[in-house]
C-alpha cells in the first residue's frame, strides 16, 4: 500500500520577504522586490536591475563560522531549510524514522568563484583562502543542511536547471510513498547575481528585459508587451513526511502531495523548438494529473513558470491549453485583478510569482510550491 505524503513545514528567503509570513504578506500586497543592482557595479550594463534578497543575516539560522564557509546561495538554502523545520515544529534533532535532505541547485557558487579569481589576480596566491573550496562545491547546500539538521540517511543534490527543486520533491515523494523514507527536507536555492554571470545573461539576448523604466513593471509574464524577464535570487524549502509519521508526532499538515511528474525534451536545428517544448510540457503536466487521479476540472490553481519571455510564455500557454482543454477558458491566464469575475470563476487561478521577485532559475520552482 502506497503511503500518503504530506507537507508539514515551509521556509523562504526571497526578495520580497524572509520567512513565509513576510513573503506571503508581500505577495498579497503586490509588493515588488525588483530594483537597482547593489551587489556589484552594473553601471556599464544594458540591464541594471534585479531582484536581490535584502536585509539577509544568515547568523539568525547558523553561527558566524558556518556562514563564512558558505556562498550566498548556500546560506539562503540552509536558512530556508532550518525555517521549514521550525515551521513544522520538528525537534532539534531527528528522533525515530528515516530522514533525508535534498537540495536543488542550478549553478555552482559563481559569486564565490568570481571573488576568488579577482583575489588571485589582484593579490596573488598568498591571499587565496582555502575555505573557498567549500563555498564553490555545488553540494555544499545539501551537506551543510544535513549536518546542521541531522537529516543524514540520504544527502543528495539535484541540478536540472529551473526544475531542480521540483525534481528533488519528486524524488522525496517517491521515496516516502514507497516506505523507504519517513521525512525529507527539500531545499532549493539560487544566487547568480554576480558581475560576470549577470553580464553573460545580458549578452545571451532576449532572456533579460532591457526596459529600465519602473523596475516593478519590467517583468510582465504573459503580457502582450513582454520583452524578457528579470534575474533574481533566493531559496525555498519544504518538509515532506509520510502521513503516519506526521500523525505520530502530532504535526500540522499544510498540504498533501498527490502527484508529481518530470520529463525531458530535446530538439535539433532541423525541428521546431516550439513543438518539442510544448509536447514535453503537456506530457509532463498530464502525467502529474494522472498520477494524482485528478482531472483538469478538479484543479483550483495553476502555478505557471512564466519567465516573461516572448516565446516561452506563449509555448507554456499552448501546453496548458492542450492539457486543460475546455477548462482553460475558465482560468485567468495572467496576473491581475480577478475580483470582478463571476464568483463561480474565482476559485480557479493561473498565476505567476516571477513578477514581484524575478526569476531565480530553479529557486522559482520552490516558490511555486510555497
Amino acid at each position: 500500500m502506497r503511503r500518503r505524503v504530506l507537507i508539514t513545514g515551509v521556509g523562504a528567503v526571497t526578495p520580497i520577504g524572509i520567512g513565509v509570513p513576510a513573503y506571503w504578506e508581500s505577495l498579497l500586497a503586490g509588493r515588488s522586490g525588483v530594483g537597482p543592482i547593489t551587489l556589484f557595479d552594473a553601471s556599464d550594463f544594458p540591464v541594471r536591475i534585479a531582484a536581490e534578497v535584502k536585509d539577509f543575516d544568515p547568523t539568525r539560522w547558523m553561527d558566524r563560522k558556518q556562514a563564512r564557509l558558505l556562498a550566498r546561495g548556500a546560506q539562503f538554502g540552509v536558512s530556508a531549510a532550518v525555517m521549514a523545520l521550525e515551521d513544522a515544529g520538528w525537534p532539534q534533532r531527528p528522533g525515530d524514522g528515516r530522514t533525508a535532505v535534498l537540495a536543488g541547485i542550478s549553478n555552482s557558487a559563481q559569486d564565490a568563484v568570481e571573488a576568488a579569481v579577482d583575489t588571485l589576480r589582484e593579490h596573488g596566491l598568498r591571499r587565496v583562502l582555502p575555505y573557498t573550496l567549500t563555498k564553490c562545491f555545488p553540494h555544499s547546500t545539501a551537506t551543510e543542511a544535513g549536518r546542521l539538521t541531522g537529516f543524514q540517511d540520504q544527502v543528495l543534490s539535484f541540478s536540472t536547471g529551473c526544475t531542480s527543486g521540483f525534481n528533488a520533491v519528486l524524488y522525496a515523494f517517491n521515496e516516502i510513498r514507497a516506505g523507504r523514507l519517513d521525512a525529507v527536507l527539500v531545499t532549493a536555492t539560487d544566487s547568480t547575481l554576480s558581475r560576470y554571470v549577470f553580464g553573460v545573461f545580458c549578452k545571451a539576448g532576449g532572456m533579460l528585459s532591457e526596459n529600465q523604466g519602473d523596475p516593478a513593471k519590467v517583468s510582465r509574464p504573459f503580457d502582450l508587451r513582454r520583452d524578457g524577464g528579470v534575474l533574481g535570487e533566493g531559496a525555498g524549502a519544504l518538509l515532506l513526511e509520510s502521513a503516519d509519521h506526521a500523525r505520530r508526532r502530532e504535526a500540522r499538515p499544510l498540504a498533501e502531495v498527490l502527484g508529481v511528474a518530470t520529463g525531458g525534451t530535446g530538439y535539433s536545428c532541423q525541428e521546431s523548438p516550439e513543438k518539442s517544448l510544448v509536447d514535453g510540457m503537456a506530457t509532463t503536466m498530464a502525467a502529474a494529473l494522472a498520477g494524482a487521479n485528478v482531472s483538469p476540472r478538479g484543479l483550483d490553481y495553476v502555478g505557471a513558470h512564466g519567465v516573461s519571455d516572448p516565446h516561452l510564455d506563449a509555448w507554456e500557454t499552448n501546453a496548458l491549453k492542450r492539457v486543460l482543454g475546455a477548462e482553460a477558458r475558465r482560468i485567468p491566464n495572467q496576473l491581475g485583478e480577478i475580483h470582478d469575475r463571476h464568483p463561480a470563476e474565482r476559485r480557479r487561478h493561473v498565476t505567476v510569482d516571477r513578477h514581484p521577485h524575478g526569476h531565480a532559475r530553479q529557486h522559482s520552482a520552490a516558490d511555486d510550491q510555497l
